[in-house]
């Protein structure tokens, strides 16, 4: 802590997931169609370095924080296309995985915060991965190079022991670019959520909540050769109802 409201930190740490067996029906179904898969999956493991830095600025009602990171994760398990639907599993040499993110939150009164917070992250494989479309510096599955987020909460007293109570959420992924297998990008996805309601120091809430009231309906990840990918659910409204006890 080279002052009171600022610390610094570094970290460092490891992990592996066990391997598996290669299910005999994707071996059989492989050797049909003149692939050679594994018959064991290797175990995978990872390791990640991590720089932050925490701040506090304005009196405490401004919250920074920023870390770099960076992971090799080797061997890690890979899709091979048998057919248009059906995958093996083999191991691929890894992917290297580095980026930035930064987070700040506002709270200039105790009614209100803001959040806004984001992350660029550059993740690839190392080698190419022979029987399927990942090469050298593919992106790694699934993982947008851009993402952004923001909130705000709001509340304020109607009497004694009964708030109201205002949220609202914001974010937004850059498309993910690579499919399972074969296919084709996905989407750039903004996502839209708000809920008002009131809470009581007695242990009961309830909202009326809105989702995705963008109404967004991009393709969430890449999408396969057949044009498949997952989705948000259509814009939701709701009410809810807490009670604790």
């Amino acid at each position: 802590k080279p002052a009171r409201d600022t610390t610094l930190y570094a970290s460092a740490a490891r992990g592996f997931r066990s391997g598996q067996l290669q299910p005999i029906s994707s071996i059989l179904l492989a050797e049909q169609n003149g692939i050679v898969l594994p018959s064991t999956i290797d175990p995978d493991s990872i390791t990640t370095y991590e720089l932050g830095a925490k701040s506090l600025f304005l009196d405490g009602s401004l919250l920074v924080e920023g870390a770099l990171f960076y992971s090799d994760w080797k061997d890690v398990a890979v899709r091979v296309p048998i057919t248009s639907t059906i995958n093996g599993l083999t191991n691929s040499k890894g992917t290297e995985n580095k980026g930035v993110e930064f987070n700040l939150v506002y709270t200039p009164t105790t009614s209100l915060m803001l959040q806004l917070g984001g992350a660029i992250i550059d993740a690839t494989y190392v080698a190419d991965v022979p029987g399927t479309p990942l090469n050298k510096g593919t992106d790694v599955y699934n993982v947008p190079r851009n993402s952004l987020s923001a909130s705000a909460a709001y509340s304020w007293d109607i009497r004694g022991d009964l708030r109201g109570v205002l949220r609202s959420g914001l974010v937004h992924d850059s498309a993910r670019e690579t499919a399972l297998t074969a296919g084709s990008p996905g989407d750039a996805i903004t996502m839209l959520d708000a809920r008002i309601g009131l809470e009581s120091d007695a242990g009961w809430s309830a909202f009326l909540y809105g989702e995705n009231l963008t109404d967004e309906d991009g393709a969430l990840n890449a999408r396969t050769t057949l044009g498949v990918a997952n989705r948000l659910r259509p814009r939701t409204f709701g009410v809810l109802v807490r009670y604790g006890f």
